[in-house]
């Protein structure tokens, strides 16, 4: 698993050096929405010192989106390359299963996507002025995310696998992703509550907001619940990747991508 994980590391970094306009075009998106909802969000608050320590809150949890959204589509972005090459059916013959290959991709372009995240990011801090103070166990919640992403999107990957495109499907379930991260969860009582921790990314990102903003530090059960949301939707979208698979070979549909 490790010599896999070291192989598709490098590839993930040699397709990043080959393409460099690709990278570059993908900052400026990123910037580009950023800077769209800050200014718009500015103008409605009255002025940026209306957002107060929110402003930390706001920054990291855009930071977390781009990491789970990068995660999220390059699932089904990598078994869409694979389909447009002929290349997806030999995948099924090699040492490793699909399923576990697919996962392996999102772990190690992950590396890929900080760096981008980390870039857009000073760029971010140095347009806003906002002052950062990134406690450790933050990144608790912010891995309970990405988890939680890689497991969505291997669900729509076996979308994918049996549909042969999701791609609309995609673009759609990246504004949900948005909705389901900037939810106030915090602030909900009783059943809504309880239902906020069925929801996936929702208690992950409001930790993130009440740790940003210096309200919520040790660690407790708060953050045991979002770490098991997001293992749980990854466990569920693993395993339903691994039916679609078999359902897909089943039926021959891989030859027909």
């Amino acid at each position: 698993m490790l010599q896999l994980l070291r192989i598709e590391t490098l590839r993930s970094w040699r397709m990043f050096l080959r393409y460099p306009v690709d990278a570059i075009a993908l900052i400026f998106v990123m910037l580009f929405m950023f800077f769209g909802l800050f200014l718009g969000a500015e103008y409605l608050a009255g002025g940026a010192e209306k957002f107060g320590d929110r402003l930390q809150s706001i920054v990291i949890l855009y930071v977390t989106w781009t990491l789970v959204v990068s995660v999220f589509a390059g699932v089904s972005g990598e078994l869409q390359k694979e389909a447009d090459t002929g290349t997806l059916e030999q995948l099924l013959i090699a040492r490793v299963n699909l399923p576990t290959l697919i996962f392996v991709r999102a772990i190690a372009s992950l590396g890929v996507s900080i760096v981008l995240t980390v870039v857009t990011l000073g760029i971010v801090i140095l347009g806003t002025g906002v002052e950062l103070l990134f406690p450790a166990v933050v990144l608790i919640p912010i891995i309970a995310c990405v988890l939680g992403g890689i497991g969505l999107g291997m669900l729509v990957g076996s979308i994918t696998l049996l549909a042969k495109r999701a791609m609309g499907l995609i673009g759609i379930l990246q504004l949900v992703l948005l909705f389901l991260i900037t939810l106030p969860w915090e602030s909900w009582t009783g059943l809504s509550k309880v239902a906020g921790y069925f929801l996936p990314l929702t208690s992950g990102a409001s930790q993130i907001k009440q740790m940003m903003s210096g309200q919520l530090i040790a660690l407790g059960s708060e953050h045991a619940f979002a770490f098991a949301s997001g293992v749980s939707y990854f466990l569920v979208g693993y395993l339903m990747f691994s039916l679609a698979t078999s359902r897909a070979q089943k039926l021959g549909l891989l030859s027909q991508h």
